[in-house]
C-alpha cells in the first residue's frame, strides 16, 4: 500500500493514530494547573504579559484569557454568543462533482462523521480559538470494523503547545526533551487559527482586545464596592457630654461601630447617636455604573461588531439592522471553521478509508440570511395580478407549504381558473317601436327599455374602443416584466431587477395608466363604474 501523505506532504504513521500525543499530566510540562494572573492585575503587569506573548511566551496571556471568561459576566456573555452562533447552523456535505464515486464518499462523510455524537462538541472546542487565537483538538482514531473512525475529539489546553522559534507560525507540542517542541503528528490534530486580523495567530485572539477593558472595569468595580461601603449607609455620629471619661468615650465608639455591623447597640442616656447623610455621595453611583457600562459596550463592539443586541436601550428595528453586521461576522467564522474541518478531518478520514482523491467532499455551514416572507408573498401576489404565470408547487416550496392531501381540510381556496378567451359577445338584437305621441321610432333592447338600450350601446362602443388598442399599450411593459422574471435566478434578483427597470424607465406604464384613467372617467359618466374591484 502506498504511503498516505497529509496536506503538508508528510507521511502518515498508521500505528501512531491510536496513541495520544498531547495528553496532560501533573508531573509533566503539560500540567493542567496554573497560577492566577487576573488577581491584582495592574497596567504594568498587563503590559509585561502582552510583550511576552508577542515574543512567543504565551502562558500568562492564555491564563488571563481563561480567567476573563470566568470572572467578567459581560465578557463571558459576548464571547459565548460569538462561539455559539456557528454551532446552531445546519451543516451539510457536498461532492465537488457529480461523479458517482465522489457522491458516495460525500454521503459516507455525512453519515459517519457529521452524525456522530462527538461532532458538535468538536465544533465548540475549535471555536475556543476566537478568544485565544488558536485551538488544538487531538483526534483519537480506531478501526471501526473495516474503516478508521474518530472515536473521540480531545480538547487540549492551548498552554500545552508553543509556536516555533523561527517563524512563530508552526504550532508544536511542548515537551521537556525538546526546547522547540515536537511537531504535530499527521492526521492527529485539528488546529484552528481564525484569521481575525492579519499577522501572527498568537496576536489575533479577541482576549487581547478585551484585556485592557477587563482590567479597567475591574478597577471600576472595586472602587464602586469601596464607594458603597463608605457612602452606602449614613455616617454614624456619636456625641458625648463634656467631661465624659475615656472609658465612656471608648464605650460610645464601640456602640456606634456595632450599629454598622449588628444594626443594634446600647448607649448611655447622657450620650447621643446621630445619622448624617453625606452630600458627597450624590451622583457617585452613576459615575461608576456609567464607566462599567462604557467598557462593556467597547467589548461588545470588539467581539460582536455592535452593541444593539447585547445591551439595553435599543429598539427592535435598530437591533435588526445591527444583526446584519453580526451576520457578516458569523459568515466569516463559519467559513474559516469549515476550512479547518475540511483540511484536518475530512481529508484525513477520506484518505484513511478511501485512499487519496483528486476531489474531496466539503463540509459547509449554512449561514443564509433570513428572508422577509411577508414582502416575498406580496410580490408574488402582485405578479399574479399582472398576469405573470407562476407555478403553484414552486411557491409552496418557497414558503415550505406542503401539498394538501385529497381529503384533508384546508384553509383558504385556490383561485378559480380563468375562463378561455372568447370573442366579445355581440350586442342583443335591437327592435323599434313607434312613439304614440310623436310617431318617431324608438330603439329598444331585448328587455324592452329604451334608455337602457342607449346606455348599453355606449358601453359596448366604449368597450370595443378600449379593446382595439390594448396590445400596443401593454406590449412593452409586459414584455419587460416577463423577461425580467425569466432571467432572475432568485427572489432577491427579481426584486432588484424590477427596481432597476422602474428607475431606468424600461418598465413604463404611463400610457396604459392614462388610457385606463380616460376610459374609467367616461364609464363613470355613463353610470357603469364603481370603486370596487
Amino acid at each position: 500500500m502506498a504511503a498516505i501523505l497529509d496536506h503538508r506532504g508528510r507521511p502518515v504513521d498508521l500505528r501512531a493514530l491510536r496513541e495520544e500525543h498531547a495528553a496532560g499530566s501533573i508531573t509533566s510540562i503539560r500540567s493542567p494547573y496554573s497560577e492566577s494572573v487576573a488577581t491584582g492585575l495592574t497596567p504594568r503587569r498587563l503590559g509585561y504579559i502582552m510583550r511576552a506573548a508577542n515574543e512567543g511566551d504565551i502562558d500568562a496571556f492564555l491564563t488571563l484569557a481563561e480567567e476573563m471568561e470566568e470572572r467578567d459576566l459581560h465578557y463571558r456573555s459576548v464571547v459565548a454568543t460569538r462561539k455559539l452562533a456557528p454551532q446552531g447552523r445546519p451543516v451539510d456535505v457536498a461532492a465537488l462533482t457529480e461523479d458517482a464515486r465522489e457522491v458516495e464518499i460525500a454521503d459516507a462523510v455525512r453519515e459517519e462523521l457529521l452524525q456522530r455524537p462527538e461532532y458538535p462538541d468538536l465544533v465548540g472546542d475549535l471555536l475556543d480559538a476566537l478568544a485565544k487565537g488558536y485551538a488544538a483538538v487531538e483526534i483519537v482514531w480506531d478501526l471501526d470494523g473495516k474503516r478508521w473512525a474518530p472515536v473521540a475529539y480531545e480538547w487540549r489546553d492551548p498552554r500545552w503547545f508553543q509556536w516555533d522559534v523561527d517563524s512563530l507560525r508552526e504550532l508544536r507540542i511542548r515537551d521537556e526533551r525538546e526546547p522547540d517542541g515536537l511537531p504535530l503528528p499527521p492526521f492527529k490534530f485539528l488546529v484552528h487559527t481564525p484569521r481575525l486580523k492579519s499577522g501572527l495567530p498568537l496576536r489575533a485572539g479577541l482576549a487581547r482586545l478585551g484585556a485592557i477593558a477587563y482590567m479597567l472595569k475591574a478597577f471600576t468595580v472595586r472602587d464602586w464596592a469601596a464607594f458603597m461601603e463608605v457612602f452606602g449607609m449614613p455616617l454614624r455620629l456619636g456625641r458625648y457630654p463634656v467631661g465624659a471619661s475615656a472609658e465612656d468615650r471608648a464605650e460610645l465608639l464601640r456602640a456606634v461601630a456595632n450599629i454598622g455591623v449588628d444594626t443594634a447597640s446600647i448607649v448611655s442616656s447622657a450620650t447621643e447617636v446621630q445619622f448624617v447623610e453625606s452630600s458627597r455621595a450624590t451622583g457617585g453611583d452613576k459615575l461608576f455604573s456609567g464607566a462599567a457600562d462604557w467598557w462593556d459596550s467597547q467589548v461588545s463592539k470588539a467581539i460582536l461588531g455592535q452593541t444593539m443586541t447585547a445591551d439595553n436601550g435599543s429598539s427592535l428595528s435598530q437591533a435588526k439592522v445591527h444583526n446584519e453586521v453580526r451576520l457578516d461576522i458569523l459568515k466569516a467564522d463559519a467559513r474559516q471553521l469549515d476550512a479547518t474541518i475540511n483540511r484536518d478531518l475530512v481529508r484525513a478520514w477520506v484518505d484513511l478509508n478511501f485512499g487519496p482523491q483528486r476531489h474531496y467532499p466539503r463540509i459547509t455551514t449554512d449561514v443564509a440570511e433570513p428572508e422577509d416572507q411577508e414582502s416575498k408573498a406580496r410580490v408574488y401576489q402582485i405578479l399574479a395580478k399582472m398576469g405573470v404565470p407562476i407555478e403553484a408547487s414552486w411557491i409552496r416550496d418557497q414558503f415550505g407549504v406542503p401539498e394538501p392531501e385529497p381529503d384533508a381540510a384546508t384553509v383558504g381556496s385556490a383561485p378559480a381558473p380563468a375562463p378561455p378567451s372568447q370573442p366579445p359577445t355581440p350586442p342583443p338584437p335591437r327592435r323599434t317601436q313607434r312613439n304614440t305621441a310623436t310617431g318617431t321610432p324608438t330603439a329598444l333592447n331585448a328587455a324592452g327599455g329604451a334608455a337602457a338600450a342607449a346606455d348599453h350601446d355606449e358601453i359596448d362602443r366604449l368597450t370595443g374602443e378600449a379593446l382595439e388598442d390594448w396590445e400596443p399599450l401593454v406590449q412593452g411593459s409586459l414584455g419587460e416584466l416577463l423577461g425580467t422574471a425569466r432571467n432572475a435566478s432568485s427572489y432577491e434578483d427579481l426584486v432588484t431587477a424590477l427596481d432597476e427597470a422602474e428607475r431606468s424607465g424600461r418598465l413604463d406604464v404611463t400610457d396604459l395608466t392614462e388610457a385606463l384613467a380616460g376610459y374609467m372617467l367616461r364609464a363613470r359618466g355613463l353610470g357603469d363604474a364603481t370603486d370596487e374591484v
